[in-house]
């Protein structure tokens, strides 16, 4: 009912619907197109609860893997994780699905997949049927130990996910700018999982039972997270395995400021982590996406303009009338969606570009001692590969870190999956991807596993 939310779907030329129909939306300013497409089959609702219940990792006698996600909204998603293939999952009845190669576009069904119950309701299997071959994999159930630490006062809150037996080693992950409890940071450890790696995912300062500010300087959460690898430490299931860091994106700051300040990390792994400070790779990605979705020299010129007067105003608290003024500019043209910055002037977000936007994190990679892998991906629109991967590399071989590799993977966009155009070379949603990048995960997890 908001009269900034249009949206038009057009009928079929000739009439019938063919099962797929275009149209195009106007969300709060931004445009976009909108497929509608026809299910192969009757859809059925599935409460998000349901959902939650069958989400976890499975796995067949032939060291197959299938891991069942489950998004905060309720949407189920299948991966494979050896080969990184990600598809849709599609309630067809109670515990049915059809599994399908868009997200969120239930047709075509490529196979059907189901949940197996036991005589007391829980799930203990997941069977896929494609054609005349089935296959059976087994729940594995990933133990979880809640972890509780205290810093100065305040009380963070954790958990340990381990595959088993004790002694695999453990990653503490920090998360990236989306990141607030665990639970958005639980699908990185069932990746690990599903490699034979542990995780230790908590709930960030002032979100789920985590007490404490959000807005903290980048030292601050590094802190926390040394004082989750210190307490992973101690758990009988770690058992003297070895215990370090993975930071994933945002994650990229934080996470080696942690490894670099704890004596005793074993690995260091940054996932499309910035090489650069908050202002330049914010500035690199924003006029990046500008250029990618067609914006004219002129309208470049005036997104660099309101990037260097919000950057000045983060400083100095000065002149924002006229950060307000080009603001209004970029969103009478239309790109204020891809250059975003806060509504006002008393925005909590200045807070943070306060205190962490001029942070370099170079003189921290090269205090690296431990082992430390940097992975990239080429088509990533957030943190550029052709600024972050040199520096990166320039960063490392100045630190005692050894080995120290950094790898761009061809073709993978921020979240390391596969990315795909049209036949005019625009870009696909990720939605439509095919997953993620086939060396991605397996080659992170067997450098943890062997350094």
């Amino acid at each position: 009912e908001d009269p900034r939310v249009r949206l038009s779907i057009a009928p079929a030329a000739d009439g019938s619907d063919g099962g797929h129909r275009r149209g195009v939306v106007d969300w709060f300013g931004v445009a976009g197109r909108v497929d509608l497409h026809r299910a192969d089959g009757p859809l059925h609702w599935e409460p998000p609860a349901v959902a939650r219940e069958v989400a976890g990792l499975y796995g067949d006698d032939d060291g197959g893997r299938r891991i069942v996600r489950a998004t905060s909204w309720g949407e189920l998603v299948l991966v494979d994780p050896e080969v990184g293939l990600e598809r849709g999952l599609f309630p067809r009845a109670e515990g049915e699905y059809g599994v399908g190669p868009g997200r969120y576009v239930p047709a075509p069904v490529e196979r059907t997949a189901r949940a197996e119950r036991d005589a007391e309701g829980d799930v203990v299997a997941w069977i896929e049927t494609a054609g005349e071959v089935t296959r059976r994999f087994a729940r594995l159930e990933l133990w979880e130990e809640e972890i509780v630490v205290e810093r100065a006062g305040v009380e963070l809150v954790g958990s340990l996910v381990h595959p088993g037996p004790p002694g695999a080693p453990v990653a503490v992950v920090a998360g990236g700018s989306g990141w607030t409890d665990r639970d958005r940071v639980r699908d990185v450890a069932l990746l690990l999982g599903a490699f034979g790696v542990a995780a230790v995912i908590h709930d960030k300062r002032g979100h789920g039972e985590s007490g404490g500010e959000e807005t903290v300087p980048f030292g601050e959460i590094a802190a926390d997270l040394r004082a989750f690898a210190e307490a992973a430490r101690g758990l009988e299931a770690v058992a003297g395995g070895r215990v370090g860091y993975l930071g994933l994106s945002r994650g990229g700051w934080y996470g080696p400021l942690a490894a670099a300040g704890d004596p005793d990390a074993a690995f260091f792994v940054d996932v499309v982590g910035p090489a650069v400070s908050p202002i330049e790779q914010e500035t690199t990605a924003r006029l990046d996406r500008l250029r990618e979705g067609g914006a004219s020299a002129e309208e470049i010129a005036l997104g660099e303009r309101y990037l260097r007067a919000m950057w000045a105003f983060t400083r100095t608290r000065k002149d924002g009338d006229a950060v307000l003024a080009l603001r209004a500019e970029v969103e009478a043209a239309g790109w204020l969606g891809v250059l975003l910055g806060p509504p006002d002037l008393d925005d909590a977000s200045w807070e943070w570009m306060r205190l962490n936007g001029d942070f370099d994190p170079k003189p921290t990679l090269r205090a690296l001692r431990c082992p430390t892998l940097a992975v990239f991906g080429a088509e990533d629109l957030a943190v550029a590969a052709r600024t972050n991967a040199p520096a990166m590399r320039a960063a490392l071989r100045a630190s005692a870190a050894d080995p120290a590799r950094v790898e761009v993977l061809p073709n993978a966009d921020h979240g390391l999956r596969i990315v795909r155009r049209d036949a005019t070379g625009a870009r696909l949603p990720s939605h439509r991807g095919v997953g993620y990048h086939p060396d991605a995960w397996r080659t992170i997890a067997s450098f943890i596993r062997s350094n």
